[in-house]
């Protein structure tokens, strides 16, 4: 599933054909019941494709060279500000049976 889920990916970012879409549509639901890993799987796919964005914004020409700089200084404030609840979260996060009090 996995393999074919990439496939459908990488064929939809190349070429654009709108099959692809309904291919990688039927493959991850197929891929969330039968697997627990798909999760896994659909998380690389958010990371691969939000780096690929990124990629694709970096290249681009901006019309204006301020609104450009903001942009991925948001970008970046953002991923810092993300990392930074996920690691106070893992660090504070109560222990799974213990009673409150």
């Amino acid at each position: 599933m996995g393999l074919l889920t990439l496939y459908a990916l990488l064929r939809y970012l190349e070429r654009g054909e709108t099959w692809v879409l309904f291919l990688f549509t039927a493959v991850n639901a197929l891929h969330f019941t039968d697997k627990t890993t798909s999760f896994m799987y659909a998380g690389e796919e958010f990371l691969f494709l939000a780096a690929y964005f990124v990629d694709r914004l970096a290249r681009r020409e901006w019309p204006q060279a301020n609104r450009r700089k903001n942009f991925f200084l948001g970008l970046i404030l953002g991923a810092l500000l993300f990392a930074g609840a996920a690691g106070l979260y893992i660090t504070e996060k109560p222990l799974a049976g213990m009673a409150w009090g």
